[in-house]
């Protein structure tokens, strides 16, 4: 009998009120939480998103967009750029036409669920060449117009630069392959022509006329078994060379 029917729903009614005003919060923090996790998790990815608006004709970039591209924001001039500045700014110059005939197909498709993994060359903002990987789908109106494209752009120079340098490192063992094989065949012909030079140098007379040449047929042979052995080393084999 203390309260009123009045104040008791007055209070039922600032309790449901501050009971929203606790889960909205609540809300608020899981989400800045969630964002915080999905921008470490970009981070670590060296991927950024992006979105783009077909009618406005303009990219939306976010703080992990730019930092792939080596800048800020506040340096490219803003969050937002026009396709064509985007490419003249960012995109190799060798590479435009493929983005540009990229972003056309994504306006021009019929399918709701159109998605694309595209890989181009970037120019970043300190001037160096990088590579990236494209995966973006679209938003359609209901009109099944294309309204919107958005992605996500991932730095891939490293993985880029690995896979180059081990193409050059298979080249390199199909060469030394190729060396030793050579080396082995042309060590074996040596050593025939150096036998039988020994042999006819050891059937004539010390002082015969032709010793003397026969002696430089021997010191060049030796000279090219020593190139031969540094083919084999190249091509990490080893010749047989037994001794008594």
């Amino acid at each position: 009998g203390m309260f009123t029917l009045d104040i008791i729903r007055f209070f039922e009614d600032m309790a449901a009120s501050i009971g929203i005003a606790v889960a909205r919060r609540r809300a608020e923090d899981a989400l800045q939480v969630s964002g915080t996790q999905l921008s470490g998790a970009l981070q670590m990815a060296c991927a950024g998103a992006w979105e783009y608006d077909v009618d406005s004709d303009m990219f939306t970039f976010s703080d992990e967009f730019y930092r792939v591209l080596r800048t800020t924001a506040e340096e490219a001039g803003g969050y937002t750029m026009r396709s064509a500045e985007y490419a003249r700014r960012f995109c190799h110059p060798e590479d435009a036409a493929l983005v540009a005939t990229e972003t056309q197909a994504a306006i021009e498709t019929t399918d709701p669920d159109y998605r694309r993994v595209v890989e181009h060359r970037i120019l970043y903002a300190d001037g160096q060449i990088g590579h990236i990987v494209v995966r973006f789908s679209v938003v359609k109106d209901a009109q099944g117009r294309t309204v919107k494209t958005y992605g996500v752009n991932q730095d891939i120079t490293a993985r880029v630069s690995l896979e180059a340098q081990l193409r050059q490192a298979q080249k390199l063992e199909s060469i030394g392959r190729l060396a030793g094989g050579v080396a082995h065949d042309f060590n074996n012909l040596l050593m025939g022509i150096t036998n039988y030079v020994e042999l006819c140098r050891d059937g004539i007379e010390p002082d015969h006329p032709i010793r003397q040449w026969l002696n430089e047929i021997v010191t060049d042979s030796r000279r090219s078994a020593d190139l031969t052995r540094q083919l084999l080393a190249f091509a990490r084999k080893q010749i047989i060379a037994p001794e008594v």
